[in-house]
């Protein structure tokens, strides 16, 4: 049962370890730019001139948080 329980542990904390690759980093106008390990997901944070948050993604999405 020990067995077990240390082996489901350890497949755990890989697959969230797996889960968190990638690269964030700020374009020349400030913005945070995050880009997935294997180039198939994108996603931006940028400031409009109003200070309001815009979120963007590869997938379409547009959040606006004033």
């Amino acid at each position: 049962m020990k067995r077990v329980i240390v082996m489901l542990s350890l497949v755990l904390s890989f697959s969230v370890l797996f889960a968190q690759r990638g690269a964030i980093e700020t374009d020349i106008f400030g913005a945070l730019q995050y880009t997935s390990a294997d180039g198939g997901y994108r996603a931006s944070l940028e400031k409009n001139i109003f200070d309001d948050l815009i979120f963007k993604d590869s997938r379409n999405n547009k959040l606006q948080y004033e």
